[in-house]
């Protein structure tokens, strides 16, 4: 309530209800109740909200808002699809469409990876959209924004290692969605490595989730999978060992002592476990600051491609 009193928002985006800092939301429930303060507010002002259509939870939510959807969903404003990632190709390409707009299909390669991030392009495609962008605007936006920040960033090792980089924040839904997709990766028996780092700010969830997590590690059998866990809510959890360390630094000492090589590697964990310093440790190259969202970041590169026009688009609030 507060940061809508003072943005006055014209325009509302919350982009999922995940379990995410829930030591201060309490529970999914003060996520939900909390997020959706942006919901009343542009309820109250006749504003307009941009919600993925497959998130039922958020269609229920926005109800008596006027509002414009995206997904996959055949029925939504904006339509998109993936192409499932591959060894050779870990970028999300997808292809999107907007035929109320009269807009055929569109086939867009980012250097985002994760088919997860779908869901974060159609948004700054309908956001966009919604303001004149031109759709080949658009599309040059989101083939030309490269993340820098360990936000879906692609590393290629000297080491024969493709790693993908995600470590700047972790909560239960973002952890097994990242998981889900990197594990799903053709081909399906390649060599994988797991470096986790704590899930911060989950208060009495913490225990639940962590071991969670690790059961969903230990369940899989589909390729060789090496896990690595950082930080002090690991090691509480199975105790310290050779693969459960309990800093980034000991993390560092004992992969430098035994290298990992030609393998898929996923880098991701809460920032404050600091994961991020052992991306460096790699003679690499990074396909590729204020931290934003990755949601926040390619709206950034959309509506940038409308500063030359006069037109005035309101406040726009996204809760990612």
């Amino acid at each position: 309530d507060e940061l809508c009193a003072i943005a006055e928002p014209n325009y509302g985006l919350i982009t999922n209800i995940g379990r995410a800092h829930l030591e201060g939301f309490g529970s999914i429930d003060g996520v939900r109740r909390t997020k959706g303060e942006l919901y009343d507010c542009l309820r109250a002002r006749k504003g307009i909200v941009f919600f993925r259509a497959e998130d039922k939870t958020l269609e229920e939510m926005s109800e008596g808002i006027d509002r414009i959807d995206y997904g996959t969903d055949p029925e939504a404003r904006i339509i998109g699809q993936a192409t499932p990632s591959t060894g050779d190709q870990l970028f999300l390409h997808f292809s999107w469409a907007c035929p109320t707009l009269g807009i055929e299909q569109r086939s867009v390669q980012t250097h985002l990876v994760g088919d997860y991030n779908l869901a974060n392009a159609l948004a700054a495609i309908t956001i966009g959209l919604y303001f004149d962008v031109a759709p080949e605007r658009i599309d040059e936006a989101l083939i030309s924004y490269t993340p820098s920040n360990s936000r879906s960033q692609l590393i290629t090792s000297a080491r024969g290692n493709q790693i993908i980089a995600d470590a700047y924040n972790a909560n239960p839904s973002s952890m097994h969605t990242a998981l889900d997709n990197f594990l799903h990766i053709e081909p399906l028996d390649r060599p994988r490595t797991v470096i986790l780092g704590d899930m911060n700010e989950l208060g009495e969830s913490s225990h639940e989730a962590h071991q969670e997590l690790y059961a969903r590690l230990k369940a899989h059998t589909a390729s060789p999978l090496t896990i690595y866990l950082c930080g002090p809510h690991w090691v509480e959890e199975l105790g310290a060992s050779d693969h459960v360390l309990p800093s980034v630094e000991e993390l560092i000492a004992r992969i430098e002592a035994k290298p990992i090589t030609d393998s898929l590697i996923l880098v991701k964990g809460s920032n404050g476990i600091h994961l991020g310093r052992l991306l460096p440790r790699y003679k690499q190259r990074a396909h590729g600051s204020t931290v934003l969202t990755r949601s926040e970041q390619m709206l950034i590169f959309v509506v940038e491609q409308k500063k030359r026009a006069t037109l005035s688009i309101g406040k726009l609030i996204v809760l990612s």
